[in-house]
């Protein structure tokens, strides 16, 4: 029962994480284009790599978020487990996957930034 409550509550974070974002975004897509537009082009500003980083950023933001969401749950798991060795073990473990996911994500993001940042800008020249 325990199970359910945790889980349903980490869908209810994560899905409000989500519903804001996507607000945020359509609420930029608004203040460049207020008139709206026919074209797919006209929701979203820059060129397609530009585009591309704002998507994988996104995507990592939430993998951050998840990696996060883990680690509470560990905790959560520390914290209760009353001496049990299975579930210290287990809570150990999530923690040291989810900082291992953490260290892949932020270098995933730093990578990719420093990728599109060194292509330079194509329109400069």
């Amino acid at each position: 029962m325990k199970k359910l409550f945790v889980f349903r509550q980490l869908f209810n974070g994560l899905t409000i994480y989500g519903v804001t974002a996507l607000s945020f975004l359509s609420a930029k897509a608004a203040i460049i284009d207020p008139g709206g537009g026919d074209k797919p082009s006209d929701t979203m500003s820059g060129n397609f790599r530009e585009n591309i980083v704002h998507i994988i950023n996104y995507i990592l933001g939430f993998l951050g978020l998840l990696a996060v969401a883990f680690v509470i749950y560990a905790g959560f798991l520390l914290v209760t487990a009353g001496g049990e060795e299975d579930n210290l073990n287990k809570g150990k473990k999530i923690i040291t996957y989810a900082a291992i996911g953490i260290v892949i994500i932020l270098l995933s993001y730093g990578i990719v930034n420093v990728i599109v940042g060194a292509g330079g800008d194509a329109s400069a020249e």
